[in-house]
């Protein structure tokens, strides 16, 4: 069996790489494992053509058991609005080892001051209007210096040591991420709306970290 597992796709957004998101999910596998933030906001008037068809895919893949949506902090009423199911959290087993994949997002303090979230956010996308390259630096390194990118892994990792995992995957962070600490192996799936993006590729023996 193949699962792919891919995060933060932020459909609806002007940076979401729905093109390659495309492509990816016509890729040869069993599951597709979507980690969260699969829209940027449930505000369908931002969707493009192209946004629609992702969906519609999705929809599809979903409808044969195909797909599996992890809830993230960008998909409230997702649900609801789209008739897909969303779960919190999946379980996956790979030589009779434990994983699990979750979004991240309850291991990131900075959610709980939503109006630092908001200036940042609105710092982000007014920078990515001038310069995409530099506005994608800028959010790594508020993310990485305001704690969120350390936090989540920390995090990740003792949610994986409290449920006997093996290992963890999340995204959120928009940070790439493959290591080793404490036992636990704790991947990070990136994101779809910088360049290059990544993917976990999980088969019946081994797990990898995949750049698009």
């Amino acid at each position: 069996m193949r699962q792919i597992v891919i995060s933060d796709l932020h459909l609806g957004s002007k940076n979401s790489r729905v093109k390659d998101i495309l492509s990816i999910l016509e890729l040869p596998a069993d599951i597709f494992i979507l980690n969260g933030d699969i829209v940027d906001s449930v505000n369908f008037k931002r969707f493009r053509e192209l946004d629609w068809n992702v969906l519609d895919k999705i929809r599809q893949l979903a409808s044969s058991d195909r797909a599996i949506l992890v809830q993230g902090n960008h998909d409230t009423h997702l649900c609801s609005a789209t008739g897909i199911p969303v779960v919190p959290q999946v379980v996956i087993f790979l030589d009779a080892c434990k994983w699990i994949v979750v979004h991240g997002d309850f291991f990131d303090p900075t959610l709980n001051w939503p109006v630092v979230a908001d200036i940042a956010d609105w710092c982000y996308q007014t920078a990515q209007r001038i310069h995409k390259k530099s506005a994608r630096l800028a959010k790594l390194m508020f993310k990485k210096h305001g704690g969120v990118i350390e936090a989540v892994q920390r995090g990740a990792i003792e949610f994986a040591k409290l449920h006997k995992c093996r290992g963890v995957i999340t995204g959120h962070t928009h940070f790439a991420d493959d290591i080793w600490s404490g036992g636990i192996r704790y991947l990070n799936c990136g994101s779809w709306t910088e360049s290059p993006s990544h993917y976990v590729d999980i088969t019946d023996h081994d797990i990898l970290l995949k750049q698009w």
